[in-house]
Parts: C-alpha cells; sequence; structure tokens
C-alpha cells in the first residue's frame, strides 16, 4: 500500500521536466519544508507551477482553460536567488495574473522546494513533489483537493524525484489514466533512488492506483506493481565490474486502467546469471499478463490471463487463411492496445501476428481483437474470446500503437505491408486505416484502408492529431533549404466524412484546410487537443528569429489559428489546470 499522509480534515496534462538536476537527491527533512495542511485556493480561476525564468518555460498539454494565459505576466510576491529550482505552486486569476502560494508549513517554500510536475486529476490536482516531507516521510507525490484546498502526501521512506512521461514512439499508452467518472486514477511513474551518500542507486518504476471516490477520506493509495533496475545497467561503457549475479531490471510494457477500478497490465521481470565465458550473461526474464479485481475495501486479486486459449485463438486466425501457422503457447508476447467498453466491466485488447494471404503472395501484420468480462473472484484465469480482426494495432515490431478516436470511430497509420479486403491485395505503402469496432452494440466493422502515398516512407516527421471531427497533420518542410531562409511547419486539417477510398492514391483523405504554412516561419512543438471540441492550442517556435521565441495559439472551431499577444517574463507558467 502506499502511504496518503492527509494534511488536511480529510484531462491530464503534460508537464515540464524539473529544473533542478535529477543527480542532485532532495534536501533531507527539516522543519522548513514540512507539507501544509492545505493551501488557500478560493477565488482563483485556476494554479499552476511556475519557473523562474523564460528560458525553463515550457506549456501544458491542457487547452482552452485561457486563451492567452501562458504568454501573460506572473508576478509573485516572493524573491528567490537560487541557481537551480523546483517549480513554485501559483494561483492564476481571472486577468491572467499570479499569486504564489506556499505549501509549507513555514509559509515560505525554501529554494529547491516544491513540484516537477503537475496534472489534472478530476476532483484534485497531482503535483510530483520535490524536497517536500510530512514528518520523515518524503511527498514524492501530492494531491490537491481542487475544492478545499487540502494537501494530501503519498508518502514514501526513500527519497526520490518522480518522472510521469508522457507518450513517445517506444510507449504510445498513456501514463497517467483517469476514468471515466474520475472516481480512479492509475498513474505509471518512474522514480530515480538515492542512498545516504547522495548517490543513485537505481531507478524504480511503479503502477499506482487512486481511489478518489471518497472526498472525506481523500486518495487511497495501492502499488500494484514495481521493479527496480540497478543505476549501472543502462550506463554504456561504465565498465561495471561489481557481482552481475544482482543484475536485474523491470519493465512495465502496457496497462489499461479500466472504469470499474480494476487493471490490465502487461509486463516483464528479469534477471542475469553468470554462465559460459567469464563475463558473460544469461539472461532470465518473465512475461506475465494480468488482470487485476479490486474489491470495495481496496484489497485485490492477481488474475493471469489464459494465454493458451490466446494462442488457440490467434492460431485458428492464422490457419482461416489457407496458409496455416501457429502462435506459441507460452505468455503472451505483446498487446500493442486496449480498448474500453461501454459496460465497465467488459474491455478489448489486440494481439497482433503475421499471417500469409493470396496463397503465399505474400505476408502481412493483422490484430486479432479479443473481449473479456470481469473474472469471478474465484477464477483462476482471465478467459477471452474472439471478437474481430483489424489492421489496427497490428504492427509486429513496436511495443504500444498509437490509434486516434473520432467520433468513437478509430484511425491508425501503417507504412508496411498492407492487405485490402477489397480488392485481395496488399502492397508496401502508407495508408490511413479506419476501424469501427462498434464497441457499443458488439457489431464491428470491416477495416476502411486509405492510401496516402504509394511508399512506406512518407512518414518522416509528419504527425497526426484528431479533435472532435477533424483529422490534423503536421508536416516539416520539404523543399529546398538555402541560407537565410528559415521555413516552418505545415499545419492541415482533413474532415473524415469526405474520405474516399475510390479516389487517386494520394487524394483519398480529399481536400485539407490549410492552418498554417511553412512561410509563417513556426515550427510546432506541441499541440494540445480533445476529443469535446474542435479547439486546438498550439506551441510553438519562430524559426525566422534570433532566440526561436516562444508562441502560442488557437485554432478555433472553424480552423483559424490567432497567435497570442507574446510578452518576455521573469516568471513562466509552466503547468496549468483549471480548479
Amino acid at each position: 500500500m502506499v502511504l496518503l499522509s492527509g494534511c488536511g480534515g480529510g484531462g491530464s496534462s503534460t508537464s515540464a521536466a524539473a529544473p533542478t538536476p535529477v543527480t542532485t537527491a532532495p534536501a533531507v527533512a527539516t522543519a522548513s519544508n514540512q507539507l501544509a495542511t492545505s493551501v488557500s485556493v478560493s477565488g482563483y480561476s485556476a494554479l499552476s507551477i511556475a519557473s523562474k525564468t523564460s528560458s525553463t518555460m515550457q506549456t501544458a498539454g491542457i487547452k482552452g482553460l485561457f486563451q492567452n494565459l501562458l504568454a501573460r505576466l506572473v508576478t509573485p510576491a516572493y524573491a528567490a536567488t537560487c541557481t537551480t529550482d523546483a517549480y513554485k505552486l501559483v494561483g492564476v486569476n481571472a486577468d491572467g495574473t499570479s499569486t504564489p502560494i506556499s505549501v509549507t508549513a513555514g509559509g515560505v517554500d525554501q529554494c529547491g522546494v516544491g513540484f516537477r510536475g503537475m496534472f489534472d486529476a478530476g476532483n484534485y490536482i497531482l503535483l510530483t513533489g520535490d524536497s517536500i516531507y510530512k514528518d520523515d516521510l518524503t511527498c514524492n507525490l501530492v494531491f490537491l483537493n481542487k475544492t478545499s484546498g487540502e494537501l494530501f502526501c503519498v508518502g514514501e521512506t526513500s527519497p526520490a524525484k518522480y518522472d510521469i512521461l508522457g507518450q513517445s514512439s517506444w510507449k504510445n499508452y498513456p501514463r497517467l489514466q483517469l476514468s471515466a467518472d474520475k472516481n480512479y486514477l492509475f498513474l505509471e511513474a518512474a522514480a530515480v533512488i538515492f542512498d545516504s551518500n547522495n548517490q543513485i542507486t537505481g531507478k524504480k518504476t511503479k503502477l499506482m492506483r487512486f481511489n478518489l471516490s471518497d472526498l472525506d477520506k481523500g486518495p487511497q493509495g495501492t502499488v500494484l506493481v514495481e521493479g527496480f533496475q540497478n543505476s549501472w545497467l543502462n550506463t554504456a561503457g561504465s565498465g561495471f565490474a561489481g557481482d552481475v549475479t544482482q543484475f536485474e531490471g523491470f519493465d512495465l510494457n502496457n496497462y489499461a486502467g479500466l472504469d470499474n477500478g480494476d487493471a490490465m497490465v502487461m509486463y516483464n521481470r528479469y534477471v542475469y546469471s553468470v554462465g559460459g565465458m567469464a563475463g558473460s550473461m544469461t539472461p532470465l526474464s518473465r512475461q506475465n499478463n494480468f488482470y487485476y479485481r479490486f474489491e470495495p475495501d481496496g484489497t485485490y486479486k492477481r488474475i493471469e490471463v489464459d494465454s493458451t486459449s490466446v494462442a488457440n485463438l490467434v492460431t485458428a486466425e492464422m490457419n482461416s487463411t489457407g496458409n496455416g501457422g501457429s502462435y506459441g503457447t507460452g505468455a503472451i508476447g505483446q498487446i500493442p492496445c486496449y480498448f474500453k467498453s461501454p459496460d465497465k466491466d467488459k474491455f478489448y485488447f489486440a494481439i497482433p501476428f503475421t499471417s500469409g494471404y493470396g496463397g503465399g503472395v505474400g505476408f502481412v501484420n493483422r490484430s486479432l481483437i479479443v473481449s473479456a468480462t470481469r473474472p469471478s473472484a474465484s477464477a483462476a484465469t482471465l478467459l477471452v474470446s474472439r471478437y474481430t480482426t483489424s489492421a489496427i494495432c497490428a504492427n509486429t515490431w513496436g511495443s504500444t500503437t498509437p490509434f486516434q478516436v473520432i467520433n468513437g470511430v478509430y484511425y491508425n497509420i501503417d507504412s508496411s505491408w498492407v492487405w485490402n479486403p477489397t480488392t485481395n491485395t496488399s502492397a508496401q505503402k502508407t495508408t490511413l486505416i479506419k476501424k469501427d469496432f462498434g464497441f457499443a452494440t458488439e457489431t464491428p466493422q470491416a477495416d476502411v484502408f486509405y492510401t496516402i502515398d504509394a511508399s512506406n516512407n512518407w512518414m518522416g516527421g509528419r504527425t497526426f492529431y484528431v479533435s472532435k471531427d477533424y483529422l490534423y497533420l503536421k508536416t516539416p518542410f520539404t523543399g529546398p533549404w538555402s541560407m537565410g531562409v528559415t521555413p516552418g511547419d505545415g499545419l492541415q486539417r482533413f474532415d473524415p466524412a469526405t474520405f474516399d477510398n475510390t479516389r487517386p492514391v494520394g487524394s483519398q483523405l480529399g481536400t485539407p484546410m490549410d492552418i498554417m504554412t511553412s512561410s509563417e516561419n513556426v515550427s510546432i512543438q506541441s499541440i494540445a487537443s480533445t476529443s469535446s471540441d474542435n479547439i486546438l492550442k498550439v506551441v510553438g517556435r519562430r524559426t525566422d528569429d534570433a532566440d526561436l521565441v516562444k508562441v502560442y495559439g488557437t485554432v478555433d472551431d472553424a480552423g483559424l489559428l490567432s497567435w497570442a499577444a507574446q510578452k518576455s517574463t521573469t516568471y513562466s507558467p509552466v503547468t496549468i489546470v483549471k480548479l
């Protein structure tokens, strides 16, 4: 169990990397860095954590709160002379100005005491603490009640600095997941661990689940799984000559926090033992796929997925094409995607496989989508059933697969061999795949393929985003470069209602709306959007500016982009969460 110390009576954003070096351990517990009982949030429209120099300013992944908030002046009422410092908590007023809020009992947050990241957690704000304590427990995570201002310390005995990462090319699932009713928060976090001599001893990764349903009691936390990795393991060329029999590691491959409060988790543990030639190491690993079934009192039972039934289902799918093949009966090697159902006690996940088509003409990637229902408390394994197949989540080379959802329909880009069941042909090309899984009525529709380009190297730096109704494409400048020319990115909007796969290759997505062109000299750094509207928040850099000044823009429902007025600030908001 995670120890939550209640210091009171009782959509997520991305966050910036901490300005405090990760090689520096948190300060020791003193009277000046004890977490306060609560803070006053009355009168503020939002809370933010703020950096002290404009060079460290980064932006939040929350849009639509204040149009120009990130560009406005922050005027804190305290002075700090730290060369490096944690981010401080500030209250954001309706006019965009901000007021510092001390979170320690002494009323003044000392140098290095503060936060590293900030995230929206429904009725709470979640902050990653830095050098904050409750008695002798280090508050590596802090919950703040948006209404009352009560503070809750997720207390641990080991000083650590948490890092809650976003999606990447290798891990495309969200690390922080909130249930639809906001009663359950799931969090994958990695922490650098320090010893008593302020030396990094390793890295611990853990998956936590918080029950947020009782506001009087406060967040109730449970660690589902955690693992430690020695610090020297991933240091290339370190020449470490220690005892290799203590070589150990842990990988959290993918997980899904379900709306009923349960979770589905895929992880790998491994150790190394000495064998063969002197100094060589043989890996010993275990791949795990578990369903975590929670009871109302917070206890849970871990139920393993029936890998034999999964293997039989995938093997049957491979043989249905007439080309044979079999799927190994060991642990499931990859689950790139999880999907939720309107039924809280039901969910789906994808298992990729390679299958032959067309009498041995070629092999293409497919995924078998299986369904599962919450197992009983007495169940020995989690049984699954065949639901459908798809080219979405079918790449076998990646650990997780990104997909986009527009009005309940799923989209995915594939730049490898794609099989088109309509024409009974396959080719190596770049394709946008559309899939209506029909989860609400259990009536999946066939894949629809829109060929974007006849090659499989089209992607490059292109990136897709979605809003409620549209698909957006960010495209880097591809023309000839010359001295003194500083082109930026292009941003286009596509309407799925106009997609037509009978058009020629390259035009099947229809005619896009140009929101921004390379001649505007802006390199896009991030785009934030939600499925509830068609408003985008765009953050970029002016490529024609000597200092590559950061700019902030809003794309409205009509597709018009407007930039906020820029001001040079000494204190800059980093992450903002609406109260």
